[in-house]
């Protein structure tokens, strides 16, 4: 990045329907591996990523926090599209050799029809952060 430049780095907060809904598919696939699960970097955290960024030249100028609508024709149908997401392929395997495919459907959709914001369809928000960088 030339020096000035900008980049915009955005990042889910861990917290909302989502992350509830993922975290209830981790309790399954912790029971099941007898692992715990991975810590993850807080990348919605400026005090995380500050050090970062400045490791590759960069200033964390500003951090703004806004929320995502998502929207679905159902829960169900959500949970169900999510299927195919990089990360939900990745643990597949092990849940379909555990037999807790449907156990991890069910618990994510209960954790989207309790969030739910649409009676109608399927509606939750899902907080995110925008960090801009500048090259220094």
């Amino acid at each position: 990045m030339r020096c000035g430049g900008r980049a915009l780095l955005s990042a889910w907060i861990p917290a909302g329907p989502i992350d509830a809904m993922l975290a209830a598919m981790g309790r399954i696939l912790g029971r099941v591996t007898q692992a715990p699960p991975p810590e993850r970097f807080l990348w919605s955290d400026p005090a995380a990523v500050d050090p970062l960024a400045r490791r590759a030249g960069l200033a964390l100028q500003t951090t703004s926090s806004a929320e995502l609508a998502i929207r679905d024709s159902s829960p169900e149908a959500y949970v169900v599209a999510g299927q195919h997401h990089p990360m939900a392929l990745s643990v597949r395997p092990v849940l379909e050799r555990a037999g807790v495919g449907a156990e991890v459907e069910e618990a994510m959709t209960a954790v989207l029809r309790e969030a739910n914001e649409d009676p109608e369809g399927f509606l939750v928000h899902s907080p995110y952060v925008v960090h801009e960088l500048r090259a220094v």
